[in-house]
């Protein structure tokens, strides 16, 4: 039984043209008629005339409205809307400070991006945790009296001079300054 190949050359040989696009079956059938096989007939569509709309209709017609894609953001100021206590609330103010800074630190000293995103991850964090504290301590002081208002203006004081840290020295200094503002 010859192939496909042996048929072209046949074909070729004996000058028939049109070989291009057949199967074996076609080319076989060429070769011993002579004449191409008959192609399938496409079904002709009917074309269907319509009518061109009024002008009331066109005046109906919208324009499809291009949407603007939504962004979504949280800025890190501000504590997201959840229930209950985001993480690391129980830590006081002065800690997650120390903990900000160490992060960022970490971040900025080009460690690997791994290292980097994890940093980045735990920072906001820490980040919604201290905005948190920071509303609940100013909650709080604005309910106190002015008596207890300078017994903590006190503590903060002493905490203030006990400390060697500068950075924590800013977040006494913070609160005592709201204690002296409601004072």
């Amino acid at each position: 039984m010859p192939t496909i190949c042996d048929l072209k050359v046949e074909l070729k040989k004996k000058g028939i043209k049109g070989i291009t696009g057949l199967d074996k079956a076609g080319l076989q059938k060429l070769l011993d008629t002579g004449k191409p096989p008959m192609k399938k007939q496409k079904e002709v569509k009917k074309e269907v005339k319509r009518e061109k709309p009024k002008k009331e209709e066109k005046k109906e017609e919208k324009k499809p409205e291009i949407k603007k894609p939504l962004l979504l953001t949280l800025k890190p100021s501000e504590p997201p809307k959840t229930k209950g206590r985001p993480p690391l609330t129980n830590k006081s103010l002065v800690e997650l400070y120390k903990m900000k800074l160490n992060l960022e630190k970490t971040i900025k000293d080009n460690v690997n991006s791994a290292e980097a995103e994890r940093s980045k991850t735990i920072l906001e964090k820490v980040r919604t945790a201290y905005a948190y504290n920071k509303k609940e301590y100013m909650d709080k002081i604005n309910k106190l009296n002015k008596n207890k208002l300078e017994e903590l203006r006190e503590k903060l004081l002493d905490e203030y001079y006990k400390s060697k840290d500068d950075d924590v020295d800013i977040i006494y200094q913070g609160m005592v300054g709201e204690i002296n503002k409601l004072l």
